[in-house]
């Protein structure tokens, strides 16, 4: 966390300040009300501290407060700044965190004139003001204990998930349906019982609350799956929602990684790919599709969206667990329609018009009635293309596919087979058990 650099430092109260700012640092993300007030809480700690690193005591009694000079916030501010016990940048970070948390907090004192509670008014805080605040508290505070010949800075985009500590930002493409320019590696750190540290690891993507169902999508499927993963198994990534207040204009999705997992779009970190690892990592994705919709009795579940990014990957020994995530515009189908989900059908069809992972007609809007449309046959398609991209093909919405690459790797009766899942029209294309078929076989001639 940032504010791990004041575990450092020597002040007084220093346990408390450190607390305090850890908390607002973990809630901006989640709970951007519960942030600001500790922001605000962290400021009063931080400037009692500094008066008291140089001898001024914040009296307890009320008039002896306004004798000195020091009855609210502002004005042990301010005397902080006249004293120098503080420069003239740091002096303007915390006045704003000041100001503008008392446009959000309402403060309750007691009869000494110390804080005594704080609550919310009626204006919540957001995401974007709450890491501002923390984003002030941190260059305000760990400047003024660590005087380096450089200021150091902190990224909003790097604030934690809570308790997850981002470890690397993996920029979104347009086709993805998550919200803001991100999604982010995370690691969670835990002590067991003998004190040793581990780490827990996720992928995370954020959603906007709005509309529900969309941002909901993900996590019942995950939900759906869950329900049935006793009865067998399947390389689909689990994971569940964040937990985030009312006040909070996004939802996250967290899914279970490895640290050493990553997804498709880094194809190269899966080194010298042979003709036999591309088909057994697309065999493994046929698997999850096909487990996903016998997962419950009366349940199908179709991605309809695949693409190299909803793919993870991570190295066993001398192969890969591969495991399909990102479920927020598949389709959910009841055999009881008054179980039935409502649609995410419209937000699919305009995320996937750039997608070249993506079927014709659906990348064309063609689908002119979509309870007609075999959704099995979409995910088939994009396994098709997914193949040749795992082999270093240049997948682009601008450039037709060409499956001639396959031709230094695999059979002929393959290649035919591949021509049907590329040209087929969407409902004639192979179904995923006949796909699974025609990959074995292969594997069989590749072993020989």
């Amino acid at each position: 966390m940032y504010f791990d650099r004041l575990k450092d430092i020597q002040t007084h109260a220093k346990k408390e300040l450190f607390e305090t700012c850890l908390a607002a640092e973990e809630n901006a993300r989640i709970r951007p009300n519960e942030s600001v007030i500790n922001a605000r809480k962290a400021l009063e700690i931080f400037v009692a501290s500094v008066l008291a690193d140089n001898g001024i005591t914040i009296p307890s009694n009320r008039y002896e407060k306004q004798r000195q000079g020091l009855s609210n916030l502002y004005e042990q501010i301010r005397k902080c700044r006249n004293e120098y016990y503080i420069d003239q940048k740091n002096f303007i970070l915390l006045d704003e965190i000041r100001r503008e948390a008392n446009e959000i907090v309402h403060i309750t004192y007691n009869d000494a004139g110390n804080p005594e509670k704080y609550e919310i008014k009626n204006i919540d805080a957001d995401i974007k003001l709450a890491s501002r605040l923390v984003k002030n508290l941190y260059e305000g505070v760990i400047n003024h204990f660590i005087k380096g010949k450089e200021r150091l800075h902190l990224d909003m985009e790097r604030l934690p998930f809570g308790e997850y500590q981002i470890v690397e930002l993996i920029k979104k493409t347009e086709m993805e349906a998550s919200a803001g320019s991100y999604n982010y590696i995370c690691k969670r750190v835990y002590l067991d019982e003998t004190n040793r540290k581990h780490y827990r690891w996720v992928y995370i993507r954020a959603f906007k609350k709005e509309p529900e169902t969309y941002y909901r999508r993900d996590s019942t499927v995950l939900y759906e799956v869950w329900e049935g993963i006793h009865e067998l198994p399947r390389n689909v990534v689990m994971g569940s929602a964040i937990d985030t207040s009312r006040e909070c204009d996004l939802t996250y999705i967290k899914y279970n990684i490895s640290e050493n997992t990553f997804t498709l779009a880094n194809r190269e970190k899966l080194g010298t790919v042979t003709a036999k690892t591309a088909l057994e990592i697309i065999e493994k994705l046929i698997n999850a599709l096909i487990s996903i919709q016998t997962v419950k009795a009366g349940t199908k579940i179709y991605h309809r969206g695949i693409r190299p990014e909803y793919v993870f990957i991570t190295p066993q020994n001398d192969s890969f667990s591969v495991s399909l995530g990102c479920f927020e515009t598949s389709k959910i189908e009841k055999d009881n329609k008054d179980e039935a989900y409502t649609t995410v059908y419209h937000t699919m069809k305009e995320k996937q018009a750039l997608n070249p992972f993506a079927p014709y007609e659906i990348r064309n809007k063609m689908i002119q009635n979509r309870d007609d449309v075999d959704w099995e046959k979409v995910d088939t398609y994009s396994l098709g293309v997914m193949l040749l991209w795992i082999l270093g093909d240049d997948i682009r919405p601008d450039k037709e596919n060409d499956i001639d690459i396959l031709i230094d790797y695999y059979s002929d009766d393959l290649l035919e087979f591949m021509e049907q899942v590329f040209y087929n029209s969407l409902n004639l294309k192979p179904s995923l058990k006949e796909f699974l078929k025609a990959l074995k076989k292969e594997l069989i001639l590749i072993g020989k």
